[in-house]
């Protein structure tokens, strides 16, 4: 059997990887890079030092590193609703906080077949349960980051 032919399942078809830790791989100005290599060095660590309303209702944030971190909804790349938080909220819970890690999974819709979209994952600092200083996105917040204009 050849490995050219289409799956039989294409809803089962895995969004290309990173080799070295199989995180999605995104496109940046037409090259492809490792999604949490890419992030981890604009904002890898890096302290919130701001949060902010784009006009669009997409929730912005800035870190000491000046980048921009846009957080979009995994489900469709608009502004988040999945897990609707407040812009106090958001401002509470993260301003002052540093980047602590990422992950990566896949978000499963409930059609049939499903829509899968792989989901990108920031963690913060923190003394509260991880899945609550965790901000899950779609890959278009990674191709999105951008520094703040000066």
């Amino acid at each position: 059997m050849s490995s050219s032919l289409p799956p039989l399942l294409p809803f089962l078809r895995q969004a290309e990887v990173c080799e070295r830790d199989g995180f999605p791989l995104v496109e940046i100005n037409g090259d492809a890079f490792c999604s949490v290599e890419y992030v981890d060095g604009l904002i890898g660590g890096q302290k919130v030092l701001g949060i902010s309303e784009a006009d669009d209702g997409t929730i912005e944030l800035l870190f000491a590193s000046g980048q921009i971190l846009p957080l979009t909804c995994p489900c469709c790349g608009g502004p988040l609703h999945l897990k609707p938080r407040t812009l106090p909220e958001m401002r509470a819970l993260l301003i002052g906080r540093n980047v602590e890690g990422f992950r990566h999974g896949e978000w499963v819709g409930k059609g049939s077949p499903p829509v899968r979209h792989p989901v990108f994952a920031v963690q913060f600092s923190g003394t509260e349960e991880r899945a609550e200083r965790t901000i899950e996105v779609a890959l278009a917040s990674v191709q999105r980051i951008r520094p703040r204009e000066r």
